[in-house]
């Protein structure tokens, strides 16, 4: 309506003519009042029609029109806040009219879901920095577990022969060296050198497949002399750790790997 209006002062005589209001410098209506100067009481969207009626009463150096309005409040005005209307729009410029305010709307939410957007994108921005932080700790943990669950168990009864070994008994040293024989019995019968006695088992083992077979009768031996003999057979700590250690060399062999199943333990 600006290009269809002109400045109040312009008019010789105001009174009796249409007016639009333009709004204020500080809002987009304009303050409607209940006398020149006076008390406010309402206020009318810019475009309000209306007529003048009375005026102008200057105050404080401004001139005030009383301007009777379509529909809303009436009441004096600021000459500033209002224009005389020349001429009516044009259909086209009274659809730009009727569709403005469904933009500005737009033009609200537009703002405030780019405002969301930003917010979100600095969320995504933060946790991606937390997890990359965190990615290395996360990775040793994992391998942590991994390794762990990959470690297989010490066996129960190797744990029961160190357990005898670290005894200051000698009756436990002596049960360490034939709990190793027990578990290399086990072990025999397994790989189907099943006989009357271990004696026989092991004769039943080839050399060339049993590289650490020798081992095995030297320790075997022992153990028979400590079975035997009992209590006449003198066994010191440091002996039974060595008789221990031969029966283990059988669980590092290449070619026994399946004792290592059993005896999973570094002397």
């Amino acid at each position: 309506m600006l290009s269809h209006s002109r400045p109040i002062a312009s008019l010789l005589n105001p009174i009796g003519v249409s007016v639009v209001a333009l709004g204020d410098t500080k809002s987009s209506d304009t303050a409607v009042f209940d006398s020149p100067g006076g008390k406010q009481i309402g206020t009318q969207s810019i475009d309000a029609r209306g007529k003048i009626t009375g005026g102008p009463v200057q105050i404080g150096g401004q001139n005030y029109y009383f301007v009777q309005f379509v529909s809303g409040k009436s009441g004096w005005v600021l000459e500033s806040d209002i224009g005389a209307v020349e001429s009516e729009p044009t259909p086209f410029e009274n659809f730009l009219i009727w569709i403005i305010p469904p933009f500005r709307f737009f033009e609200f939410l537009s703002i405030l879901i780019s405002l969301c957007l930003v917010g979100w994108i600095a969320y995504i921005v933060y946790h991606l920095t937390q997890i990359r932080k965190n990615a290395p700790r996360a990775f040793v943990s994992d391998r942590h577990r991994k390794c762990k669950r990959n470690t297989p168990e010490i066996n129960p009864k190797w744990k029961k022969v160190l357990a005898h070994l670290e005894s200051q008994n000698e009756s436990d040293w002596k049960l360490a060296v034939i709990e190793c024989d027990i578990m290399l019995d086990d072990i025999l019968d397994k790989l189907h050198f099943a006989r009357r006695n271990d004696g026989e088992k092991m004769k039943a083992v080839e050399k060339s497949d049993f590289t650490t077979i020798d081992n095995a009768w030297e320790a075997h031996k022992i153990r028979n002399q400590v079975a035997h003999e009992g209590g006449d057979y003198v066994l010191n700590q440091h002996e039974a750790r060595r008789v221990v250690a031969l029966y283990q060399t059988v669980s590092r062999s290449s070619d026994f790997v399946i004792f290592a199943k059993f005896v999973q333990f570094e002397l």
